[in-house]
């Protein structure tokens, strides 16, 4: 027995070892970023003509109150955020020896459903300035003007290897813009609201953040995403807009929620392109068997109440609108019970070759030290470009694993570079040569926005 014992207590000691990447693996430094879009335009001729055209069509509604409308129209929802832990063993001794004896199937189950949600909150940092083109006289819901355009989000991943050198690799980039058809522009008349459709939307599962193992010290013990061991991807985007305002009576709102969008794809492996990426595009898909949904609308922004136009004469006049959109990504999936079972006379069983090798990665993980969170504070940048409003959120430096042709796998903590003596660039070393690669104007689809290291937030190009 005292044998037994001692070989338990030695193999759990073991699960603190941890594994060095295989030869045909190396590490790099990597900083996942995101980038909250709100996009708009100047070419306001042919939205002011779509909504004369209506107005000759269809018959107006008696014009309404504005603060009828948004106290019917005002929705709260909370977002919560669910974080893997990893499981620890209990007791030491006898105790370490009967824990070892209890089946770690459910503990593993726990566990991995936990990480099988991953949420993430995009800020804005400043408000964008003008909704509409120009002033109005015709009152705060004049959607004449509009400037607004759409909003999106991407997030990437920028490696830098040994020698200084990066590049980007994709995880999802979402593009969603006004709906200006008949059916839009009705509801922006008749119901002072808009709604907005998904013009294209990426999504590589291969880099997404599930599972969640956030928490992971050691890029070797990163469960990648495999559709053989999940199921039921699912992306969904929240974008809430928000707006403050005075009226007539000198009745100011503050950062008063307008409406909010729900976005959601279904990320379906047969709908998958030769390298591994889901593609959806509205010109193309719209009627196909890509599963991407929108629901929800949102107010007109307000305009504010100005009371002259030449500051020199009382001229009713209402401003405009000063807004912002703030976004939630969240990522979810579930155990694909297939893999993991057998069918034995009749009855499922669990196949204890097929979680148990993930567990023992699960164990090996150690949790940040106390205070790691504030020390590795996350970096805002807002910039403004041509018409584009963009803030990048960036991650601190992370330590990834790739393949030798340079394919990115997983990404952990930096603490795993420092204890097996690997030296990785910092944003603050980098900052200049991302700044000089960056291209001038607004950032494509496919190129990510230059960030400069240091302050927390670091205001760019602001208006």
């Amino acid at each position: 027995m005292n044998t037994y014992l001692t070989t338990l207590l030695l193999s759990t000691m073991a699960f603190g070892v941890f594994a060095q990447p295989a030869p045909d693996r190396k590490l790099a430094g990597g900083q996942r970023k995101y980038d909250l879009i709100v996009n708009q335009h100047n070419d306001t001729l042919t939205f002011n003509r779509g909504l004369r055209a209506l107005k000759t069509r269809r018959a107006h509604g008696e014009n309404r109150s504005i603060l009828t409308d948004l106290a019917s129209g005002y929705l709260s929802l909370g977002t919560s955020t669910v974080l893997s832990a990893s499981q620890n063993l209990l007791g030491a001794g006898i105790g370490l020896a009967k824990e070892a004896l209890r089946d770690k199937r459910p503990d593993w189950q726990a566990a991995t459903m936990g990480e099988c949600r991953f949420v993430k909150h995009l800020p804005m940092v400043t408000d964008v300035l003008d909704f509409y083109a120009a002033p109005s006289p015709l009152g705060a819901f004049d959607p004449t003007g509009m400037k607004f355009s759409g909003f999106g989000c991407r997030q990437y991943i920028t490696v830098l290897d040994s020698a200084g050198k990066s590049h980007d690799e994709e995880v999802f980039y979402l593009s969603c813009t006004l709906r200006d058809d008949d059916h839009g522009l009705d509801r922006m008349l008749h119901h002072s609201k808009f709604e907005v459709v998904v013009d294209e939307l990426r999504f590589n599962p291969l880099l997404c953040n599930l599972p969640n193992d956030s928490l992971s010290m050691d890029p070797s013990t990163r469960i990648g995403f495999s559709f053989e061991k999940r199921k039921d991807l699912r992306f969904n985007v929240e974008a809430v807009v928000k707006s403050s305002w005075v009226n007539e009576a000198i009745q100011v709102a503050d950062n008063v929620e307008l409406g909010r969008f729900r976005i959601t794809a279904c990320i379906d492996p047969n709908h998958l392109d030769s390298d591994g990426v889901f593609r959806y595009s509205r010109s193309e898909d719209a009627r196909g068997p890509k599963r991407v949904v929108v629901t929800g609308d949102c107010f007109l922004v307000p305009r504010s109440y100005v009371g002259s136009t030449d500051m020199a004469t009382y001229s009713p006049s209402w401003g405009t609108g000063q807004y912002r959109v703030e976004m939630d990504i969240t990522e979810t999936c579930s155990i694909n019970e297939d893999y993991y079972t057998t069918v034995e006379k009749g009855k499922r069983r669990w196949n204890k070759s097929r979680w148990q090798p993930e567990w023992n990665l699960m164990k090996k993980r150690s949790r940040p030290a106390p205070g790691a969170s504030s020390s590795l504070a996350e970096m805002l940048f807002p910039q403004f470009t041509g018409d584009t409003w963009i803030t990048t959120l960036a991650e601190p430096v992370v330590t990834v694993l790739m393949t030798e042709e340079g394919r990115l796998l997983n990404a952990a903590s930096q603490d795993f570079a420092t204890r097996i003596g690997l030296t990785l660039p910092t944003p603050s070393a980098t900052s200049g040569q991302q700044a000089a690669a960056a291209p001038s104007g607004a950032p494509s689809a496919n190129a990510a926005p230059s960030v400069s290291g240091g302050a927390t937030v670091a205001p760019s190009g602001s208006r």
